[in-house]
């Protein structure tokens, strides 16, 4: 998801914060409601990400795309056939190019050295076990 798609997602959360805020509540039944109550909460919680956009970093332990990636591949779209491979191998470009705009965009708001560091960090261990272990051999 890149800068613009996070600024048209919290747009779209204060819209509907605002249509969700001109229902009358007293009017509701409990579980209308608490619906109401869940819905106001979610989208406000969208809304509140905002000043923390310039935070938000593309590799991670829980949501990142490195973390992403594996999920889409293994879980959404698993690759089980030569065909599906083909594909997952389209899939895994779009996804690597758009880890690579978040990346830019993190940089060009001041978010170089902290960049820098979380990759060294994540890359780390992979040129460790190429180093050691030698490069992986394509399959046949």
């Amino acid at each position: 998801m890149t800068a613009a798609d996070r600024r048209a997602r919290i747009n779209l959360a204060r819209r509907g914060l605002e249509n969700l805020r001109k229902f009358d509540r007293a009017t509701m039944t409990d579980a209308d409601r608490l619906s109401a109550d869940l819905m106001e909460w979610q989208l406000d919680t969208v809304v509140r990400e905002e000043p923390y956009l310039g935070y938000m970093f593309p590799l991670e332990q829980m949501n990142g795309a490195n973390v992403r990636l594996i999920e889409t591949l293994t879980v959404r779209h698993p690759l089980l056939t030569e065909k599906d491979a083909a594909g997952g191998e389209t899939l895994i470009r779009e996804r690597i190019a758009g880890t690579i705009v978040n990346i830019q965009s993190m940089s060009a708001h001041g978010g170089q050295i902290v960049l820098r560091r979380l990759v060294q960090s994540a890359t780390t261990p992979s040129r460790r076990c190429v180093k050691h272990c030698g490069r992986p051999k394509p399959a046949a």
